[in-house]
Formats: C-alpha cells, structure tokens, sequence
C-alpha cells in the first residue's frame, strides 16, 4: 500500500455491540487516522502524506537486499538521508553517526540477517520484518518520523 492510502475506509472497521442482559445496543465507527506529513526534499518535491494506518512496503525482488541497498532505496524514496534505521522494537541497525567500522560491517549485512543479530537470532521464519526510520530534513536541521517500513525477506 503506498503511504498515506488506508488500508479501507474507516467504515470497514464498524463495530456493533448487544448486551442481552442488559438493554444496551452500541454502534461504534473509528475516527481516520491523524495524518502526517513528510517534510519537501531537497529537490522542492513535495514531502508524502502518511498516517498510522500507511505502510511502505520494500520487497528484496530476487534476492536478500543488503542494509546499504535498502537505505539507498528509502533515501531514493523519501528525498532526505536516513539518519536512524531501526527494528520495530527499537534495536539499531543504522546510524550514520556510528563508527566506520560497525557501519561498515552492517551495511555489508543482508537485511535479515542484520535484523536477526540486533534480535539474538532465531527470527529466520519471520518473512516480513517490520522496521522503523528516522529522516533527516536539513530545512529545520531535525529528525522527523517517517512511515513503518514493511521489508519482505527473500533469504
């Protein structure tokens, strides 16, 4: 699902509640989701709107990408360099502010297996790791969140 496009409308998620014992009938529909919004890249590209309900899928295609291909392709596709690439638990598998050599080693890594050593290992029957990134946006010289990034493993 590209960012910013819900996976249904919020009218799918319609709940009805009875209560037998009680006289009590709820109808309850959610509220969207609050949405987000990117900041412009570099080229004047206007920055993508997400919310939590958005996704970026990133798939290997025929094999494991290495961590230095996938952040070249969120780089690619946000338009702001990646400045903290993470696990949905919140274990560091990039920083730019890392030693060379830790950085080096890392991005050499295939995605899995660096997730699976942030992790401890034995997460090899997981094929879609949900990870998490930070974007540095030069305009205001901060950190903003960018949307949870769904990578497909191909190992």
């Amino acid at each position: 699902a590209a960012a910013g496009a819900a996976p249904a409308g919020a009218e799918a998620f319609r709940n009805s509640y009875l209560n037998l014992a009680l006289p009590l009938v709820a109808l309850s529909e959610p509220e969207p989701p609050e949405t987000f919004r990117l900041p412009a890249s570099a080229d004047g590209a206007r920055g993508e709107a997400w919310s939590e309900w958005s996704r970026v899928e990133v798939d290997g295609g025929g094999g494991e990408l290495r961590l230095s291909q996938l952040v070249a392709r969120l780089e690619e596709r946000f338009g702001h360099e990646v400045s903290f690439l993470s696990t949905s638990g919140g274990m560091l598998l990039y920083s730019p502010l890392s030693p060379p050599a830790s950085q080096q080693r890392w991005l050499s890594m295939g995605v899995g297996a660096a997730v699976d050593e942030a992790l401890g290992g034995g997460r090899g029957g997981e094929r879609l790791v949900q990870l998490q990134a930070s974007l540095y946006d030069e305009e205001s010289e901060e950190d903003v969140e960018a949307p949870p990034i769904l990578y497909r493993r191909r190992d």
